[in-house]
């Protein structure tokens, strides 16, 4: 055999080995990032919207990860006749995982950022019975970042709303017309208005303060009355 034909063969032989090591370094690699022998469970939760979630999208237990979006199907609901979305999620087999999920947990798909990523977020719950492979799950819809700007948008006009009627009353006060009574009515009025857009929006603490402030300003009323009774 000739030099150069040696030269040759110790190429090829060089070029074969790197190809056969990078070739196993990429197995390795990627069957450790996809654990595929590690046991799972699989679940379907139903949503009635999905808001961009994604097949891959991930699982998590309270901000840990535990699982993954492996498909998603719309289907007819039996009880509501209804199309729904099942969303098969699954999830790793792991003791400490599964003692904190039942079927009373709360499933929700939650935004990651602001550019549209999604998740589904399992909470902890130790009430009702733990979830079981294949198991049918009821989703929990959460609100969505552009249905709090709507919300949000329709405060900020009522607010305006408000301040602009406030600034009439306090006219009315310095021009002198109207009764104290009157404008202190109207400014209920506006203020129940207000309140009740603001329950569109927040949880039930602060309702209870806008109550309380209606409350106080109701009891105003009433002294107010008591004073414009005497005074006449």
């Amino acid at each position: 055999m000739s030099e150069k034909h040696v030269k040759i063969n110790l190429w090829v032989g060089i070029y074969s080995f790197v190809i056969l090591v990078l070739s196993a370094l990429f197995i390795i690699f990627f069957l450790g990032k996809m654990n595929p022998f590690t046991s799972s469970i699989t679940v379907v939760v139903l949503f009635d919207n999905v808001e961009g979630l994604k097949i891959g999208s991930n699982v998590n237990l309270e901000g840990l990860t535990i699982g993954r979006v492996v498909s998603m199907r719309l289907a007819k609901d039996t009880k509501s006749g209804r199309p729904r979305h099942e969303v098969y999620i699954k999830i790793a087999n792991r003791p400490e995982y599964l003692q904190w999920i039942t079927r009373e947990s709360k499933f929700q798909i939650v935004n990651d950022n602001f550019f549209g990523d999604k998740h589904v977020e399992v909470g902890f719950s130790t009430v009702g019975k733990p979830i079981a492979h294949m198991d049918r799950l009821e989703g929990t819809q959460t609100a969505s970042i552009n249905e709090i700007l709507r919300n949000l948008q329709r405060i900020t006009n009522s607010t305006e709303e408000l301040i602009h009627k406030a600034s009439a009353l306090t006219t009315s006060f310095q021009s002198g017309h109207g009764s104290v009574l009157d404008n202190l009515e109207q400014t209920i009025s506006n203020l129940t208005f207000l309140s009740n857009k603001i329950k569109s929006l927040f949880g039930p603490k602060e309702e209870k303060s806008w109550k309380d402030i209606l409350s106080d300003l109701q009891v105003t009323i009433q002294n107010t009355k008591g004073i414009t009774q005497k005074i006449d």
